[in-house]
């Protein structure tokens, strides 16, 4: 049966403007026409939706409808020409993963995760339903497949009355592994198979995709973190022993989000799925991403040639593959058009665009209202000569997040998804603090005829590098005498923050990329307040209750505020739960005291010196600010002016964290990433275990550290540790220990916001290390730099600060070094000789400047007068000046005062910082 009258409502209008912003000079496309038919109801929010077809040809259709807080499972049946029939499966505090299976005759089975948001009950639930004489839906009893940590269910029936069951599973020790089931009801009895692992336990396994073959066989396709890389791997079971395994290393050390389709009359398995170069390695979890394509028959495996797909300028996120008797179709999310078309956007806009085709004249209201991002699904259809072409999808607009069902019938293909419309609620997202995501509905979208199959050539193995994992195990883990350290983000944004663009990611991009290449302890997802929705919200507490999984990932609920003269503050909660929506309080400029304090939640500033927002020390509150965001990596240091990485946008110095130590204010120290920055801030804490209480506790009780990276720092001041106050005694010693990936090129000691010791002391006859910092914002993001040394410097050594991959290409040829610092952070590590009497000139975009290294000292920063607006230079020290990567001294201070304060700022050769908690002395005893 066929869900659509007429294919004649999808007929083609051709356009002659190019894509969107951000996908670049892309080929003209072609927009269907007509618009989707709508499932859910025009008052609801309707989310993740999944569908299948019976053997009778009706669609099922499930989602999760959100109302006030609480979610509902609903089921909707739709037979040709008939009004859906709809009911709802399950209620609860979260729902997700819902996913839907034909299952019998005239049925279909669901499974789903469910928990409560206080993390406490997860686990993963199914459920059969029948069409009752064309009539009704008849609910079979709700089965509990399995409690725990348990994630990404997926279903499929190989044979009549048998369904296979997929899903995550976490054991003990924190390590996920895919877990395969069978279902069967024999004479009327239910019976679910005892779980096994299929065919190994990956490191971190994420959502599989399933494929039934006629033959009673079934396809697995997953990626899982191995090795320091994502790769996609495809599994064929059997009576449920694995009969086929294999990887696709192609080069790129990302794979992700793959598909599966078998052809109807081979069962040859077409697989898809998103590749990059990198995935959050010094810039966003969401940048570019390309297309792969293969085709799998046995032992033969072969790949789409890039060049046959007209994709190469496009985002290719989250690729869905069908197959029919007549050819392929591939489905993709990519950035739309611009918003709003205002005066300043309408180059290249053209009228025929899905969003012009609103049809209403738009101007800015806000400039800032330049951050909104919409995704749209495009469809990839073949001709019969192989050739490819790229279509448009009307009104499938919204986030990165959306999920999609592609349903083969009569040689048609329905995309089933979801939208929110975004663009049609204008003016209000012209408005930056405003949120920008819609309503959601579920529609369904008859898709043209696709004739015919890509052209194919063999699969070039070639195994791309992965980060390297062991030297953050080294600093993780302590030597003799040393506390347990963890290390996380606290400060991380996903798509929903209008800041972050098109290159933050999903929330499901932020809990993979911690699991894996990011290799973090904790993690707090901390969008902007004003741009979230009711469901915004509760999605982001949903998230929290799934991946929480203490000894491998503690995840808090977060926030961020803004207000004038109190900068910008992530609230961390201290507990998972039913934390209210509540905007009113978020935007109280004075905080909230019994709502904060009482160890519910701590509130952390950051980017206290803009201009803009500046932080006010009258508004300090110790039992509320505990910690304040020295660092992060998207800005650089509020440490103080000069100091190592200062932020650009320093422009109010009295708002500074060395100002407040000076005023007598007591706070700890924490580094975060911010936007696009992946993990270039982290935050160090000393906890006995990796429990969400002991974490936020050492959050609390300010015993926790800044770094740039990787790197671990310990300071004792008589009895009292960093992040500490108290008494202390006249002769007491302050003593430093440091470990980073590389040796430590010096130690400052930071006395009541003045450095009174640098240690050890700079050799004069040594190379010393320099850090140029490069931001991604500036008028000539893609320009080639250059940098020499001039007066006698020359530049001996470079590399990039950030370990792993990076955009740019750097060459360093007789004392010159060049480079292209792309869309993101980029420090270059320099080691220069003769650098007293000498200088380095920077040139950019056509423009230079010369800094005498002479007027720059050891371990201070300055500002360029540079063409590009976020340029600086570090003075490190000397190499090798401590050529061990652990480091330890002592200091006597012979004039301990009461209020004096103590930190210290650790340098490493490779150019990373860290900076300890300071200790407060509140009594000297003589």
């Amino acid at each position: 049966m066929r869900p659509f009258p007429t294919r004649a409502l999808l007929a083609l209008a051709f356009v002659g403007s190019s894509l969107a912003a951000g996908c670049g000079d892309a080929e003209p496309g072609a927009v269907v026409g007509g618009e989707p038919q709508w499932i859910s109801g025009d008052a609801d929010v309707a989310l993740d939706p999944h569908a299948t077809r019976d053997e009778d040809g009706r669609i099922w259709t499930t989602w999760i409808r959100y109302t006030a807080a609480r979610a509902s499972l609903v089921v909707a049946c739709t037979a040709d020409g008939a009004k859906p029939l709809t009911t709802v499966l399950a209620h609860g505090e979260w729902i997700a993963e819902p996913r839907i299976a034909r299952f019998g005759s005239g049925g279909t089975y669901v499974v789903w995760e469910e928990g409560r948001l206080d993390g406490d009950e997860r686990r993963i639930v199914g459920r059969r339903l029948r069409l009752w004489q064309d009539a009704s839906l008849a609910l079979g009893t709700p089965e509990i497949i399995e409690s725990g940590a348990v994630l990404f269910p997926r279903i499929a029936e190989t044979e009549p009355e048998r369904i296979e069951l997929v899903y995550v599973r976490t054991d003990e020790d924190g390590t996920q592994e895919l877990v395969h089931r069978v279902r069967e009801e024999l004479d009327g009895d239910v019976a679910w198979s005892d779980p096994r692992t299929i065919d190994r336990a990956p490191g971190d396994a994420w959502g599989a995709e399933l494929a039934a073959a006629d033959d009673g066989r079934l396809h697995v396709v997953y990626d899982a973190f191995e090795d320091g890389a994502f790769r996609v791997h495809h599994t064929i079971l059997e009576g449920g022993a694995v009969r086929a395994s294999r990887a696709f290393p192609t080069g790129s050390p990302y794979q992700g989000f793959p598909s599966i389709a078998l052809e109807p009359e081979t069962g040859a398995a077409w697989i898809a799925w998103e590749e990059a170069e990198q995935f959050g390695e010094l810039g966003g979890l969401r940048t570019a991403r390309s297309l792969a394509l293969v085709r799998v028959e046995k032992d033969d495996v072969r790949r789409v040639p890039p060049a046959a797909l007209p994709t190469q300028d496009l985002r290719c996120d989250f690729p869905r593959v069908a197959a029919t008797e007549r050819g392929l179709l591939v489905t993709f999310r990519g950035l739309g058009p611009p918003f709003p078309p205002g005066a300043a956007a309408n180059e290249g806009l053209s009228d025929h665009s899905p969003r012009a085709a609103v049809g209403r004249e738009r101007q800015y209201i806000d400039p800032k209202a330049r951050f909104y991002t919409s995704f749209w699904t495009r469809a990839l259809v073949f001709d019969e000569g192989g050739a490819a072409s790229v279509l448009e999808l009307p009104a499938t607009e919204g986030d990165n997040a959306a999920t999609e069902t592609l349903l083969v019938g009569d040689d048609l293909v329905v995309l089933v998804f979801a939208s929110d419309r975004r663009s049609e609620a204008e003016p209000k997202p012209s408005r930056f603090e405003s949120a920008i995501e819609g309503r959601w509905r579920v529609g369904r979208l008859e898709l043209p005829e696709t004739r015919g199959f890509p052209p194919l050539e063999p699969l070039q193995r070639k195994p791309g590098a992965g980060v390297d994992l062991d030297l953050v195990e080294t600093v993780a883990r302590p030597e003799e005498g040393e506390r347990r350290v963890f290390f996380g983000d606290l400060h991380r944004h996903t798509s929903v923050s209008r800041c972050s663009g098109a290159n933050d990611g999903t929330t499901l991009d932020t809990y993979r990329y911690a699991r894996g290449p990011g290799r973090l302890d904790f993690l707090a997802v901390t969008d902007h307040f004003q741009h979230l929705t009711p469901w915004a919200w509760w999605r982001n507490l949903r998230e929290v209750a799934r991946f929480h999984t203490p000894g491998r990932l503690v995840a808090f609920v977060g926030v961020e505020r803004a207000g004038r003269d109190r900068a910008h503050r992530n609230d961390i909660y201290s507990a998972a739960g039913a934390i209210p929506f509540d905007p009113k309080t978020w935007n109280d400029f004075p905080e909230q005291g019994a709502a904060v304090d009482s160890g519910r939640r701590i509130s952390i500033p950051h980017m206290m010196g803009r201009e803009e927002s500046p932080w006010r020390w009258k508004y300090f509150q110790e039992g509320v600010h505990r910690l304040f965001e020295v660092y992060q990596g998207a800005r650089g240091s509020y440490e103080g002016p000069r100091l190592p990485y200062q932020a650009s946008d320093l422009d109010v110095p009295a708002a500074s964290v060395a100002r407040g130590l000076v005023r007598g204010s007591d706070f700890g120290f924490v580094a975060a990433s911010d936007h696009g920055s992946s993990s270039a801030g982290l935050t160090g804490v000393h906890a006995e275990e990796l429990t969400r209480r002991a974490v936020f506790e050492a959050l609390a009780q300010r015993d926790a550290f800044a770094a740039t990276d990787f790197a671990r720092v310990e300071v004792e001041l008589g009895d009292l540790r960093a992040g500490e106050s108290g008494a202390v005694g006249e002769k007491d010693w302050l003593g430093v220990s440091a470990r980073g990936f590389a040796p430590v090129a010096g130690v400052d000691v930071v006395k009541n916001g003045e450095t009174v010791l640098f240690h050890p002391e700079v050799r004069v006859d040594a190379r010393e290390v320099f850090v140029l910092t490069t931001r991604r914002w500036g008028p000539y993001p893609d320009r080639p730099m250059s940098v020499r040394g001039v007066g006698g410097a020359r530049i001996e050594s470079c590399r990039a600060r950030r370990r792993g991959r990076h955009e740019a290409e750097i060459e360093l040829e007789e004392g010159t070094v060049r480079f292209s610092k792309k869309r993101q952070p980029l420090d270059l590590v320099l080691t220069v000789s003769n650098a007293a009497e000498g200088a380095l000139e920077l040139a950019i975009g056509g423009e230079s400047t010369r800094v005498p290294l002479g007027e720059l000292g050891t371990g201070r920063s300055r500002m360029l007068d540079a063409p590009a607006d976020r340029e600086s230079l570090l003075r490190l020290g000397s190499t090798n000046a401590h050529p061990e990567r652990s480091f330890s001294f002592e200091y006597a201070d012979d004039s301990l005062f009461p209020g004096d304060t103590f930190y210290v700022r650790v340098l490493f050769e490779d150019g990373n910082v860290a900076w300890s908690s300071p200790i407060r002395v509140t009594e000297v005893t003589r």
